[in-house]
């Protein structure tokens, strides 16, 4: 993540984006974490949760649970 061209990943969300900024910045890491009050405060979290939520929706162990 902090090499150029090697971060190959399709989407970062905001709350990995303020931590890189400010870790560029060169801020400790215990002081990179941030907010921007908005996106990570509300669907920064949707985004990452929702393949997890899926997943588990057609997951046989759903399946094992209605039983």
């Amino acid at each position: 993540m902090t090499t150029p061209d090697t971060h190959n990943d399709v989407y970062a969300s905001t709350s990995i984006r303020i931590f890189f900024k400010n870790y560029s910045l060169g801020k400790s890491a215990e002081k990179c974490p941030g907010t921007d009050g908005h996106n990570t405060d509300s669907i920064d979290n949707l985004i990452i949760l929702m393949p997890i939520i899926i997943s588990k929706l057609f997951s046989d162990e759903k399946k094992e649970i209605q039983k």
